[in-house]
């Protein structure tokens, strides 16, 4: 039986013979392009690669898209500093700084409502024999209300005459100068104190609240002059009773 010859294509490459087309593999190994091997069928597929040709979705409802951002929302990781919390920083200077010469606007009402009344009374007293009631009420009475609220005008501008200079350190890093009018005890208010204002007109502050931490409890509050001090509402009491004499009188019930 005649021997078997061995095809060309199997008979081994002689050294230095330079490979053919004939002996390269029909397809080629991807892993050598790419310099990346393959997964293994059945895993996983690798963060941030991409999804194979052809898949599917995942499975479950599709997130609606975030709509815009609305002009001046806050982030829900912190909220903005609050400008009226900090520490005051330097000395607290005080001072008697006279006020403006304008009236307040209760002595400005008594000395309307006087002004009427004694006119009422003139009047009445012309036309009508003189009753003892009628002068008491008509002359006495404004006179004696006149003389009330010019004291009580002063003695609340001189309440008012202190002023309390400081400085505040703000949570958002500024610092910015305050002023408070009106008496404070002794002490009340020191250099480094954690403190929340009150803003009024300006610069000036109407109550400062001094805390003991950041969101902790308020140890004690300063008020300083109210917008209507309680000289003035007293003198708008004077007025209104005045008002009602002077009508009083000029209706005859009196």
């Amino acid at each position: 039986m005649p021997a078997e010859e061995t095809p060309p294509w199997a008979l081994p490459r002689p050294t230095g013979e330079p490979v053919t087309p004939r002996r390269r593999l029909a397809h080629p190994n991807p892993a050598a392009e790419t310099g990346r091997r393959p997964p293994p069928a059945g895993a996983p597929p690798q963060a941030g690669a991409p999804p194979p040709a052809g898949a599917l979705p995942p499975a479950g409802p599709t997130p609606p898209p975030a709509g815009p951002t609305p002009p001046g929302a806050r982030s829900p990781a912190g909220a903005a500093p609050d400008n009226r919390v900090g520490l005051i920083a330097g000395p607290v200077r005080s001072a008697r700084e006279p006020l403006p010469g304008r009236a307040e606007p209760g002595l400005v009402a008594v000395a309307v409502t006087a002004v009427l009344t004694l006119a009422g009374t003139i009047g009445h007293l012309l036309s009508d024999r003189a009753h003892p009631v009628v002068l008491l009420a008509g002359v006495a009475m404004p006179l004696a209300f006149l003389a009330a609220a010019v004291l009580l005008d002063r003695w609340d501008r001189r309440a008012a005459a202190t002023v309390h200079h400081f400085t505040l350190r703000a949570n958002d890093a500024t610092t910015r100068p305050y002023r408070l009018h009106g008496s404070l005890p002794a002490g009340a208010l020191t250099s480094g104190d954690l403190v929340r204002l009150t803003p009024g007109r300006g610069n000036a502050v109407r109550a400062i609240e001094v805390l003991a931490a950041l969101d902790g409890p308020v140890v004690r509050r300063l008020t300083g002059r109210p917008a209507v001090p309680p000289a003035q509402l007293v003198s708008l009491l004077l007025a209104t009773a005045l008002l009602a004499t002077a009508a009083a009188i000029l209706l005859g019930r009196i």
